[in-house]
């Protein structure tokens, strides 16, 4: 049984529409992270679980569905490309020029990756290939994707090493799904002690930058980094790592975002009594602009670094927080000023008043932001997609829905700015794109419950 239920927010004439929406399907299995939202220029929301097996088959695959801007449903994919026996963890949608939809699938528990083209219409495969195999690609908890200028897809994922770290920067025409480029990334010292890369973005330059924490120093423990790449990630521009003055109080970098004039943001967790710590790092490096720690006015420690986002004016973050009247975590948008971290607004998402968390990826429209994550409401867990206002204007309750506001604190000692040393090992790896299939590609009905309450 497959279901949703949809509630519109606002809907202004010429203007966005804002809604939420959940979902529920008793016939898959999936995990409960990284869900992923992608929008294309026209505005329609694609939601991708990334990991999926369901359907008595036992195959590995993803499921992709589309809604129009103002939250109806258009279609439902579930997906498994061959070789169907490995299964896969996929990256963030992406578009090619049409606006179909790109998905970028690793094999689980092997390194060569597929990628496959649909059809926006109606959700059909029209493209897939089998792009390689990559060092550092088996390891995909953490897969996020950006677009260069002229198109060009950008995609990073890490996986280990003794005494480091890999990431694998592979970068990939949406046109034709064939590899332009790939690069093995050792990160440098002090990188390369047990550090993990995260996110992955493109600046405004085209440059590749990415973002995560290293362990270090004296006891070693956990710092946040940006290192930003050039275009085609054969060589290093600058790296910046954040931190606290005492080694007690650790900053363990998530996530990061790089703005039009290629300043850097980057969230993580801060441990010993804070909750999320974030930074500003200048354009070259450099001390940070500003870092503030933020914990929740009840003293409870939010976790607002699944992703972040900007739009130069402002920075955005999401996550979970504390509902005051159930004690339990709930998904949280927060939007803070670029120019000195201030908070803007901090808004919930709670749905029949059940916990949960965004877990994934943030989209940005010109008046929009957009998450999916999941909700502790029966099994499998539903899922929680919401698209509300970038100035925080909606609050109230809106049948099952109530976007609540509530405010964060700046807490102890802030994070300070550490240099780094620079050298690193970037080779080149053989790219040969080849033609591969889809095992299954059937189509989702969902049953959906709307509820029209402007």
């Amino acid at each position: 049984m497959s279901s949703w239920k949809r509630t519109l927010f606002s809907s202004a004439a010429g203007g966005e529409t804002y809604w939420a929406a959940v979902l529920q399907n008793t016939a898959l299995s999936y995990g409960d992270e990284n869900q992923k939202v992608a929008v294309d220029s026209s505005g329609n929301v694609y939601f991708m679980e990334p990991i999926v097996t369901g359907y008595g088959d036992s195959q590995y695959g993803q499921t992709v569905t589309k809604f129009d801007p103002e939250g109806t449903f258009q279609w439902g994919r579930r997906l498994t490309p061959a070789p169907s026996s490995s299964g896969t963890a996929a990256f963030g949608i992406q578009f090619d020029s049409s606006d179909n939809p790109i998905v970028l699938a690793l094999q689980r528990g092997g390194i060569r990756v597929s990628a496959y083209k649909l059809s926006a219409s109606d959700g059909s495969t029209t493209l897939v290939t089998d792009i390689g195999a990559f060092e550092a690609m088996a390891s995909g908890d953490y897969t996020f994707t950006g677009v260069q200028s002229d198109g060009t897809l950008v995609y990073a994922a890490a996986s280990p090493i003794t005494g480091g770290v890999n990431v694998s920067v592979l970068r990939v025409n949406p046109s034709t799904l064939a590899a332009v480029s790939a690069r093995n990334v050792v990160l440098p010292r002090p990188f390369n002690q047990n550090s993990t890369m995260r996110k992955v973005a493109v600046g405004p330059n085209d440059e590749i930058v990415l973002f995560g924490s290293v362990r270090y120093g004296s006891p070693p423990n956990y710092r946040a980094y940006a290192i930003v790449l050039n275009t085609t990630g054969s060589a290093f521009d600058w790296e910046a790592v954040a931190a606290y003055p005492s080694s007690s109080n650790v900053f363990e970098g998530f996530t990061g975002a790089i703005d039009s004039s290629g300043n850097c943001y980057v969230a993580g967790a801060a441990y010993s009594g804070f909750g999320t710590a974030v930074v500003k790092f200048p354009d070259n490096g450099g001390s940070i602009s500003w870092g503030l720690n933020w914990d929740e006015v009840t003293t409870a420690n939010p976790l607002l670094y699944k992703d972040v986002q900007t739009d130069d004016t402002d920075v955005f973050l999401n996550g979970s927080t504390t509902n005051t009247a159930t004690g339990s975590t709930v998904p949280t948008f927060m939007s803070i000023a670029s120019s000195n971290g201030s908070e803007n607004w901090t808004r919930q998402v709670v749905y029949n008043g059940k916990a949960g968390t965004f877990s994934g990826n943030m989209v940005l429209t010109d008046d929009a932001i957009i998450a999916a994550g999941f909700i502790y409401d029966g099994s499998p867990l539903k899922r929680i997609i919401a698209k509300l206002p970038k100035d925080g204007s909606i609050t109230g309750t809106f049948g099952n829905f109530v976007i609540k506001s509530t405010s964060m604190t700046t807490a102890g000692t802030n994070p300070v700015y550490y240099t780094s040393s620079t050298g690193a090992y970037l080779a080149a790896e053989s790219v040969t794109t080849s033609s591969a299939s889809m095992t299954t590609n059937s189509a989702i009905t969902w049953t959906i419950d709307d509820e029209t309450l402007e």
